[in-house]
């Protein structure tokens, strides 16, 4: 009874110690596959950037320009210039006149004989010019710029050959040439140098 009992111990021993071992290799085998299946992984997977924090997000062009990769953003400057319009172009060859067409003004050299106010008209004055060899009378609107008798005796240039018009029931035969800006009271052409009266402008 004796040899049988330990008969079976010894057999349940060498079976245990053979479930153990072969239980050890498969648990080795597993460990193996599912470390080389791992590495293939990681060697198949890109490696995902690093996501920078919500603090860190850019907040306007200046630090968005900062980030690596991140494209250039223009200048204020640039984006302020290219706002502005473009230059104007030169003058048409249709807004220009020609020689010819400037001959055609007859400018002359005139004495303001006579000066007055032109009643219920606040800017007219009537003049009376003498050209050397006929009198004209002339409206001119400078009179919140001149009294008429600051007028008077003064050398002055008209436009001798414009047509007549009427303004407040008097005609008016020429134009006194005066310069002003938008706005701005009329200053009377005149001369540094003593003209003759009745002398064309050229």
């Amino acid at each position: 009874m004796h040899s049988l009992v330990d008969g079976l111990a010894v057999a349940i021993a060498e079976s245990t110690t053979e479930t153990a071992a072969v239980v050890g290799i498969e648990n080795a085998i597993a460990e193996t596959v599912r470390e080389t299946i791992g590495s293939r992984k990681e060697k198949d997977v890109p490696a995902r950037p690093p996501i920078a924090p919500a603090s860190a997000a850019p907040r306007g062009p200046e630090e968005a320009t900062k980030l690596p990769g991140a494209p250039a953003l223009p200048s204020a400057p640039a984006l302020a210039q290219s706002s502005l319009p473009p230059p104007r172009p030169p003058l048409a060859a249709g807004d220009k006149i020609s020689i010819d067409d400037f001959s055609k003004v007859e400018l002359r050299v005139a004495q303001i004989k006579v000066a007055e106010r032109v009643p219920k008209a606040d800017k007219l004055l009537r003049l009376e010019v003498d050209l050397g060899y006929e009198t004209r009378q002339i409206l001119a609107g400078i009179a919140e710029a001149y009294t008429p008798e600051s007028l008077i005796g003064r050398k002055v240039v008209i436009v001798a050959n414009l047509a007549p018009r009427k303004l407040r029931g008097y005609e008016s035969n020429g134009m006194i040439v005066a310069a002003s800006l938008e706005g701005d009271k009329p200053v009377l052409a005149g001369f540094l140098e003593d003209v003759e009266i009745g002398a064309r402008l050229k």
